[in-house]
């Protein structure tokens, strides 16, 4: 079941990385601008987060096999229609369907773990999940710009919905709610027991802010560089043909798979869910702060910092890890699901203002992003994680039990 759980966040991770290989043929074809480009991108992990909370609800009523199952359903109708599109309407609205289909392909299988594994073992389970759904950015790379090449996107995109009708039915007949002999957790107290006093009781919690903080940044951050602007700032910047840009970002997500599996295991390591994060974060902030301020950096450098990124960027299983550790059994649908809207909205936030960025300093459809446009781009991400970080380091430990 672990194996159908992590093919269906590799289905998640594709699909949210698209965008970047398909820039470049979505602003010839129909004229779109950085800014429209970046939106599009976004909105999906708006409704995605915008999903979050029903689909809490859904984990934590329904259960994971029928909630996964019926809302990649929905996703395969808007990649279907967004493979389809002619116009920018069309586009938007499939995203966001696509959206909300894969919302509870990773927030499902942490649902599982909680049921299926002791508590200690959260951040690695989860980080290994996380690490094999980073095939699916792999696959979002190189290989993905190679069948755009060899078959248009359009064609290839409608390949993905069928895959993801398949996905759906073997979810509904794999997955298994609850090992044998186990029961649905239930609430301690009686007033939490209700769908809304339940999702009360998460938004009261003191040390919900810090962690909503690091989920707003943590993996925007990265996820902007490899799903959004990486390919165009290695080719107008640095000159790069297409594949060669894909290449590269294929690497940094390898890294990022390799990277997830090694964080996954190291609250364990040093007793602490707190101090790994700080560290992660502290990376981030450096180098995308070198990648601003270093004028006409040479490619190797360039490389450098994206694969470093990658690497640091697997903290982020450790911050759910922190996050699941603040709720009881019985609300951590709910819970991590909750502090998920702040992931999710913290790209679509981020994807859409940094080509609002873009548009405003040398963005243009008949030439090259100029790389003042992205630097300011860089230093806007770099600070953005440093806020989050210094929020965060106010956040109260959770050491693995």
């Amino acid at each position: 079941m672990f194996w159908i759980l992590a093919l269906g966040y590799v289905f998640s991770q594709f699909i949210r990385n698209t965008i970047g290989v398909i820039t470049p043929d979505l602003m010839a074809e129909l004229s779109l601008g950085a800014a429209d480009v970046g939106l599009l991108s976004g909105l999906f992990f708006l409704a995605f987060a915008a999903m979050q909370i029903p689909a809490g609800i859904a984990l934590d009523t329904l259960g994971p096999r029928k909630t996964m199952a019926g809302l990649v359903l929905i996703g395969a109708g808007g990649m279907f229609l967004f493979a389809g599109a002619d116009g920018y309407s069309g586009l938007v609205v499939g995203r966001i369907l696509t959206g909300i289909g894969t919302a509870a392909l990773l927030m499902g299988p942490m649902v599982l773990f909680t049921r299926w594994f002791p508590a200690a073992r959260f951040a690695e389970m989860s980080g290994l999940v996380i690490a094999c759904g980073g095939a699916g950015t792999l696959l979002a790379t190189a290989p993905f710009e190679m069948a755009v090449s060899n078959f248009g996107w359009r064609e290839s995109l409608f390949g993905v919905a069928i895959a993801m009708i398949v996905m759906a039915v073997i979810l509904s007949l794999r997955v298994k709610d609850m090992p044998k002999g186990r029961s649905v957790p239930t609430a301690e107290h009686a007033h939490e027991a209700g769908l809304w006093p339940g999702l009360k009781a998460v938004f009261k919690h003191k040390q919900l802010p810090y962690l909503v903080a690091i989920q707003l940044m943590g993996y925007s951050s990265v996820v902007t560089l490899l799903g959004l602007w990486g390919l165009p700032y290695l080719q107008d910047v640095h000159g790069l043909a297409k594949d060669e840009a894909a290449n590269i970002l294929f690497v940094m997500a390898l890294i990022v798979m390799v990277g997830q599996v090694g964080w996954g295991r190291l609250d364990r390591l040093v007793g602490s869910r707190r101090r790994p994060v700080l560290w992660g974060a502290s990376l981030c902030f450096v180098q995308f702060l070198t990648l601003a301020l270093y004028r006409d950096p040479p490619l190797y450098v360039v490389i450098g910092l994206f694969w470093g990124l990658g690497l640091s960027s697997g903290f982020f299983s450790v911050a759910l890890a922190h996050g699941r550790a603040l709720f009881p059994d019985h609300l951590v649908g709910r819970g991590i699901t909750t502090l998920n809207v702040a992931n999710m909205g913290g790209v679509f936030i981020l994807q859409s203002v940094t080509g609002w960025i873009i548009d405003l300093n040398g963005g243009r459809l008949d030439g090259p992003i100029e790389e003042s446009a992205f630097r300011i781009v860089f230093m806007v991400i770099a600070f953005g994680v440093l806020a989050a970080l210094v929020i965060y380091s106010w956040s109260e430990d959770r050491p693995p039990q």
